[in-house]
Order: structure tokens, then sequence, then C-alpha cells
């Protein structure tokens, strides 16, 4: 099989996309509206003033923050994993590399994420209409999802490396 192989380049695209998804997770006030009022992660904003949130008021919202923070760092990982590229010519162990640091980045999120609806559900069922879920907090969802999917191409593509070294040195022998 050549260097691009399908699982590659699925895994790169998503991985990437998770990226785009992860970003405005984390920065932006979107989790929970509430009419002029939103709220983020670190922020609160309302009547266009914007203030960081304060920890340990709310024992679910300080938990999703710590995860969102570990699931940052696993994906930071991926950047360290990538100057191996550089190094060696094996690339089979760090497409597995990419692939751990995705699966366990998503089941992060997923976990932040039903965290953060258990806090915070009952709160917007008895706003009556009031609030409501935001953007970001749906992109926290299609960031878990896409970032395990893509952990699963490649940790596929690092299983294509290993098949296609064996074969070389079968067919060596």
């Amino acid at each position: 099989m050549g260097y691009w192989t399908p699982s590659k380049i699925a895994g790169s695209v998503l991985g990437a996309l998770t990226n785009g998804f992860f970003i405005p997770t984390m920065a932006v006030n979107g989790w929970i509206y509430s009419g002029i009022f939103g709220r983020g992660l670190f922020n609160i904003c309302g009547a266009g003033v914007c203030t960081g949130t304060q920890w340990g008021r709310v024992a679910g919202e300080d938990a999703t923050r710590i995860m969102y923070i570990i699931a940052a760092v696993v994906l930071g990982l991926k950047l360290f994993i990538s100057i191996g590229y550089c190094v060696t010519k094996n690339h089979g162990p760090l497409v597995l590399g990419f692939g751990i640091c995705e699966v366990v980045a998503g089941i992060i999120m997923f976990a932040g994420s039903i965290t953060y609806v258990r806090t915070f559900s009952e709160a917007i069922v008895d706003s009556n209409g009031g609030s409501a879920f935001g953007v970001a907090f749906y992109l926290s969802w299609f960031a878990a999802i896409i970032s395990i999917i893509a952990g699963c191409f490649n940790i596929h593509a690092y299983s294509e490396c290993k098949k296609d070294s064996s074969e070389v040195n079968v067919q060596m022998s």
C-alpha cells in the first residue's frame, strides 16, 4: 500500500476537523444562552461585558472545565508526536499515537459534555424556554464524535502500516 492510504487521509482530515470544532468549544461563550446572557466554559458575557467565570461555585462546571483542559493536553500531545515524522521513517507507531490521543481525547470530551448536561439540564428545563444550550455546547459533542472516529481511522492506518511492513519482510526472505 502507498504512503497515503484512505485511512491516513480520513484520519488526518477528521483530526483537523476535530480541532476546528474543539477550539471554538473552548473559547466561545455559547455553552448556555439566557436572553442577553451567554455562558462559556471560561467566561460569562451579558450586556456587552464579559468576565471570567469563577472556579469552585458549580462542581459540575469545574469538572467539565478540567476534562476539557485534559482533552486539550491530550490533543496537544499530537503536536509532539508529529515531530517524530521529521526524525524517523517508521511512521506506523506515530500514526498509532495519533489514534490513541484522538480516541482518549474524544472519550474525555464526551465525559465533560455529559457532566455539563447533568449539571445544567434541570436549570434549563426550569427556565421555561428562557435558557438553552448554545452552539459551543453542541460543537463539543461533534468534536468528541469526530475525534473518536479520527482516532479509529488512525489506528486502522497503523494496522495497515504494520501489515505492509510484515509483507515486505516476508518478500525479502
